[in-house]
């Protein structure tokens, strides 16, 4: 949390996992993400069904997702243990196509703005 807070810009948008209401990205930084989880949302009307499958293509095929990239404004990626359980990731893609700009054991986070270089 403390990297995040300290080296991302306020405004950048993150694409982490829906499914979790303590997501740290969210909870400890305050940083913005593309859906957080029907917990709250629900009982408030919000259907959060197309972010749902939007944010899934994200990690599985982001290739043949730089329109939702683009369309939800995401530019970093949050990818830990719940990422990966609940998504087919492409690591591989984020690996050639954005800055890693933090990495421990189990959380990487990318820069899609950076140059991977």
């Amino acid at each position: 949390a403390d990297f995040i807070r300290d080296n991302t810009e306020a405004h950048g948008v993150f694409l982490t996992d829906y499914n979790w209401h303590l997501n740290p990205v969210s909870v400890l930084t305050g940083r913005s993400i593309v859906c957080g989880p029907d917990l709250y949302l629900y009982y408030h009307g919000i259907d959060t069904g197309e972010r749902k499958a939007d944010i899934e293509a994200m990690f599985t095929d982001p290739e043949q997702s730089e329109a939702l990239f683009q369309s939800y404004g995401v530019r970093y990626v949050y990818i830990g243990h719940t990422e990966r359980a609940n998504f087919d990731v492409d690591t591989d893609y984020f690996r050639q196509h954005a800055r890693l700009i933090y990495d421990s054991d189990a959380i990487q986070v990318y820069d899609l703005e950076a140059d991977p270089t």
